[in-house]
C-alpha cells in the first residue's frame, strides 16, 4: 500500500534489501540529497523503513507483528554519499511493550551515522492520556485562492532536490511571528512535485512523514537571505544536521494524507547553529509527530563533496 500512497519514486528511494539477519542494504538517492548529501529526513525516513523492515524479517512476531517506531535519534557523524550503504541493526533490548535497536549506516568511507530506535505498536497502545491544549488551527481546505495562503517556493531547487518533492504553503497574513520561544512559522505541505510534463502527486505516510519533518522552505529561505545579505552573495546556504530526534505521537494509516501542517519553531541561532523544532499535525489538529533538530549554518561546498 505504501508504495503506491507515497508514490512509486519515493518508495524506491526508501527500499532496502536484507543482506543478512541484522544487516540491510540501501542505495541512497540523488533525487533526494542536498547538493551531493542525502537530505536529514530523507535518510530518517530510510532508517524507519530499516526498524520496520528488520522486525518483518528478523523479530516477525514481536509487537504483533507490526512494529513501528515511537522514538527515532539520530546522530550524524560524517556527511553521507550518495550512492551504495549498508546498515547494521544491534538489538539493545527486545521487549513485550516496547524494543530497542542502535541502527550504523555505512558506506565505503566508514560510519557516517548512528540512530537509536525505539520500536512499538502504534496502534494498540493503551494507557493514560492526557491530550493538551493546542492553538493549531490548520487552513482553510482552498489554498489556491492565494488570499489566506500563498505557495512557497523552493529556493535553489537545483541544489535543494529533496525539498523539492514537496508543495509547500504558508499564511500570507503571518509568514513569521516572534514568540517567547523564539520564531515561529506554520505551513502546509503536499507531497506533490512536476516531473517532465507530469505532475506526481501521493499522499503522506509515516514514512514520509519522517522526511517532511524535515522539509521547512520559508524559514531556510529568509535565513539564507540573511546569511547572503552580510556577505554580498547570493549563493545556496546548507543547512546540515547534526542530530534529530523524533518522537511519533500517532500514526497516519494506511490509506495516508493528503496534507499534513507543521509548526516550526526556531529557538535560537548562534555562532552558525541553530536548533529548530518541528510539530506536525493532521487536518483536524492531531499532533502526529515532533521533530528537534540541532542544525549547523554552512556553504554549500561541502553539500557538494568539495571539504
Amino acid at each position: 500500500m505504501d508504495s503506491i500512497t507515497h508514490t512509486q519514486e519515493f518508495e524506491t528511494a526508501i527500499s532496502v534489501r536484507p543482506h543478512s539477519s541484522h544487516t540491510y542494504n540501501a542505495s541512497l538517492s540523488s533525487d533526494w540529497a542536498i547538493g551531493d548529501a542525502p537530505h536529514g529526513g530523507y535518510l530518517a525516513a530510510l532508517l524507519m523503513r530499516v526498524s520496520m523492515t528488520h522486525f518483518r524479517h528478523t523479530h516477525t512476531n514481536r509487537h504483533g507483528g507490526d512494529a513501528q517506531p515511537i522514538n527515532l535519534a539520530i546522530t550524524f557523524l560524517r556527511r553521507c554519499s550518495v550512492g551504495s550503504a549498508q546498515i547494521e541493526v544491534n538489538d539493545l533490548k527486545l521487549g513485550q511493550k516496547i524494543s530497542v535497536i542502535q541502527l550504523t549506516l555505512r558506506q565505503h568511507d566508514g560510519d557516517k551515522l548512528v540512530a537509536n530506535v525505539i520500536m512499538s505498536n502504534l496502534g494498540t497502545e493503551k494507557g493514560h492520556t492526557v491530550v493538551p491544549t493546542d492553538n493549531f488551527k490548520g487552513p482553510s481546505k482552498e489554498l489556491s485562492d492565494g488570499n489566506t495562503w500563498q505557495r512557497v517556493d523552493i529556493p535553489h531547487p537545483q541544489f535543494r532536490r529533496a525539498p523539492a518533492h514537496v508543495e509547500v504553503h504558508q499564511p500570507t497574513q503571518k509568514k513569521c511571528t516572534v514568540v517567547e520561544t523564539g520564531m515561529h512559522w506554520e505551513q502546509c505541505a503536499l507531497l506533490r512535485w512536476q516531473q517532465a510534463d507530469r505532475i506526481i502527486h501521493g499522499r503522506w505516510t509515516n514514512e514520509a512523514a519522517g522526511f517532511l519533518l524535515d522539509v521547512f522552505p520559508a524559514p531556510l529561505a529568509e535565513l539564507e537571505e540573511q546569511v547572503n545579505a552580510t556577505k554580498g552573495e547570493s549563493h545556496p546556504v546548507w543547512f546540515p544536521t547534526l542530530s534529530l530526534n523524533i518522537d511519533f505521537k500517532a500514526p497516519i494509516g494506511e490509506a495516508g494524507l493528503d496534507m499534513l501542517y507543521s509548526c516550526i519553531n526556531i529557538q535560537s541561532i548562534r555562532n552558525g547553529r541553530m536548533d529548530i523544532r518541528v510539530k506536525l499535525h493532521n487536518e483536524r489538529g492531531q499532533l502526529l509527530a515532533i521533530g528537534n533538530h540541532c542544525t549547523l549554518i554552512t556553504s554549500p561546498t561541502q553539500a557538494q563533496g568539495k571539504l
